[in-house]
């Protein structure tokens, strides 16, 4: 159910042929995987980023990128509401990149929402269906 990162890391070769140097933190999983823990991971971070820093030229491009890898993130779920979710993202990314009202673009609340609702139904889903296994 839950963000299988590190476990991946460990079994997947599919990288293998590419320098560790070249990924990011030595990660094996693709950012065009589902996954919605690593969305909330890059979301959280693109919040964090623009509540703290705000958007100055270097840290706008920071939560930019974060915003995009939370995007491919969603997408590679399949999940409507996730890529709904995503088209979201998108809009809020275009603000950002279109130097909208700082005001505007600093609340990252709704959407931090939003994903924690798809997380806790994929987790209510899944235990359900341990119980009639």
């Amino acid at each position: 159910m839950g963000c299988k990162c590190k476990e991946k890391n460990q079994r997947d070769t599919s990288y293998a042929h590419i320098d560790p140097k070249v990924l990011s933190f030595n990660a094996k999983t693709s950012p065009i995987e589902g996954c919605l823990y690593c969305a909330e991971k890059h979301l959280a971070t693109a919040a964090a980023l623009a509540r703290e820093l705000g958007y100055i030229a270097v840290n706008r491009g920071y939560v930019i990128g974060e915003i995009v890898a939370a995007c491919w993130h969603l997408n590679g779920t399949k999940i409507p509401e996730a890529i709904s979710l995503a088209d979201k993202l998108r809009d809020l990314r275009h603000k950002i990149q279109n130097r909208a009202d700082d005001k505007e673009c600093q609340d990252f609340a709704p959407y931090l929402e939003e994903i924690d609702k798809l997380i806790n139904a994929e987790k209510s889903a899944l235990e359900s269906q341990k119980k009639t296994n």
